[in-house]
């Protein structure tokens, strides 16, 4: 078995020490959830679904070019009917209501999830017992996103899971957001900068079909510079097994611009 090294380490320790903001929302912030969001979708997209229930920015690595990918999967739920019932699993500040409180989950459980993780990217801050503030919009620094992304974070944390956005639709919406800050005077742009590093973890991945349909299939290259993800048209992602922050899968040779997002365990 041929594995990717994840060598940036966990989303959740980068943003710790992110001092300078390279991972804001305008500068290498969107590339990368557009990257958990296309990994979710992947999921989500499956037949049946798998959801994954602890998704939250610890279990999110990062390869050299930047490249986020989903880790950990040991908590992940294979739906055989429309939702289902499942104990209390997952991380409090991450959960779904509906997760904490013994009912049924769908699919939204990792909506909610997905919401707490954008805010994460956003604000540079760790969720503190369920406490969100709110994030400061506009179309540009020092706003910290646009009020589109604001709008998501909310419709993600939605108390009725039949309020939340499906994968797709989130996906879609983060895809067309700007990639660089609008200013109503000059021109300009936010750029990219260094990332830290961090431990290690393994990563597999794998490609979804131009229609629409994932499929199965091998990770590739990536530019370096944390390109925003604005090539994403269609998702991409892929799919292994591991946890406690090391995944491991099939990696491979592939290409393109950007390599695709895994979800692993």
């Amino acid at each position: 078995m041929v594995c990717e090294m994840m060598p940036r380490g966990d989303l959740y320790r980068l943003l710790g020490r992110d001092f300078d903001r390279q991972y804001s929302w305008w500068r290498r912030g969107r590339g990368v959830a557009l990257d958990v969001a296309r990994g979710v979708l992947y999921m989500h997209s499956r037949s049946p679904p798998v959801i994954h229930l602890d998704l939250k920015s610890a279990n999110v690595l990062l390869a050299r070019d930047f490249t986020a990918k989903i880790a950990d999967v040991g908590l992940a739920k294979v739906l055989s009917r429309a939702d289902t019932k499942v104990s209390l699993e997952g991380t409090f500040d991450y959960a779904a209501p509906e997760l904490l409180s013994g009912e049924r989950v769908s699919e939204k459980a990792d909506i909610y999830s997905m919401g707490v993780v954008l805010w994460e990217l956003v604000t540079g801050e760790s969720p503190r017992n369920r406490q969100l503030r709110p994030v400061v919009t506009g179309e540009g620094p020092p706003a910290e996103c646009p009020p589109a992304v604001a709008a998501a974070i909310e419709a993600c944390r939605a108390k009725d899971p039949a309020d939340r956005p499906t994968a797709r639709e989130l996906f879609e919406l983060l895809a067309a957001t700007p990639a660089v800050p609008r200013f109503s005077v000059g021109g300009g742009g936010g750029g990219g900068g260094g990332g830290g590093t961090g431990g290690g973890g393994q990563a597999s991945s794998g490609t979804v079909g131009a229609a629409g349909t994932p499929t199965p299939g091998c990770g590739g290259g990536g530019s370096e510079g944390g390109k925003s993800g604005e090539d994403a048209a269609a998702p991409q992602s892929g799919v292994g097994g591991a946890a406690s922050g090391e995944a491991a899968s099939t990696g491979g040779g592939g290409g393109g611009s950007r390599a695709p997002p895994s979800v692993f365990g």
